[in-house]
Parts: structure tokens; sequence; C-alpha cells
């Protein structure tokens, strides 16, 4: 059986989702190929975390580099927002400035 292709929609410069709308309870497929990706990083880390205000559930999830420069990572939707960020493996990060990126998660 064939497994189902990722078709990434560009949700902001640089990051990608899949699915999108992100809906409740269901793996989501982010693809980052922002900044990061062009400073020579050997590891990239998706920093994600739910809810509205302070963030809950955070993690660090090591991301997988891509043929395309990109890099992948997934998780599973909870609550009412997902709110992301990423890291390398120098710690530097790419944030939006501070004001990270947040997407609204819709129930099923």
């Amino acid at each position: 059986m064939a497994s189902k292709k990722t078709t990434y929609t560009e949700v902001v410069e640089g990051i990608f989702m899949d699915p999108v709308p992100v809906l409740q309870g269901q793996e989501v497929k982010i693809k980052y190929k922002g900044y990061l990706t062009t400073t020579g990083a050997k590891k990239i880390f998706l920093h994600a975390g739910f809810g509205e205000g302070n963030w809950e559930n955070v993690q660090d999830i090591p991301m997988r580099k891509l043929r395309d420069g990109g890099w992948s990572a997934s998780l599973v939707a909870e609550g009412s927002r997902l709110n992301i960020c990423f890291k390398d493996d120098a710690e530097n990060w790419d944030n939006n400035f501070g004001q990270n990126w947040s997407f609204a998660i819709q129930k099923k």
C-alpha cells in the first residue's frame, strides 16, 4: 500500500504545513526553509507548544534534513493553538523576531 504523499502548504514565508487547516488530534507535518537553513546548521529543532499565552507541552523535536534543503518534523495537534519557532544545535533561533508563529487548531 502506497503512503500518502505530503502536500505542504506555505503558511508564512519559509514555513510549510500539512494539513492546513491544523486539526485537533491529527498529525501535523511541518517543513522549514527559513533563515537557519542558510547558516550551515548541522541540526535544526522544531520548538513547539500549545495553547493561548503561556505554551503548554513544550517540545524540542529534531527535524530531518530533506533533499531540497528544507527540514521536516511532525507532531500531534492538541488544544486550541499551535505555537512554533526553530533553533539550531548552536542555540541560534528563528522565532519571528520574538513573536513566534501561532496557528489556530480546529476541532474535527
